[in-house]
């Protein structure tokens, strides 16, 4: 018995030293960090998956238009003139 919980204790500190010394750390190196090009930008960009047929809203006729439509003219769309708010 106290053969086998020998063998077992130096099979869990193996075990326990493969594993530890498996997460390095780096080594010490510095590692190198990836900046975007756009980092400082401030624009939003959206993708749609179609093209707009037309942008004038009485005559389109597709849902992307509309997506478009209703982006571009949001302010318009949501004014209420009775108070300009």
């Amino acid at each position: 018995m106290k053969i086998h919980t020998n063998k077992t204790l130096l099979a869990l500190c193996c075990c326990a030293l493969l594993a530890f010394s498996a997460c390095g750390g780096g080594g010490g190196e510095t590692e190198a960090v990836a900046v975007s090009k756009k980092a400082n930008d401030a624009s939003v960009t959206i993708h749609e998956l179609g093209d707009c047929d037309k942008l004038n809203p009485v005559l389109s006729s597709s849902a992307s238009s509309t997506y478009v439509e209703g982006n571009i003219f949001w302010a318009l769309l949501k004014t209420n003139f009775k108070t300009l708010d």
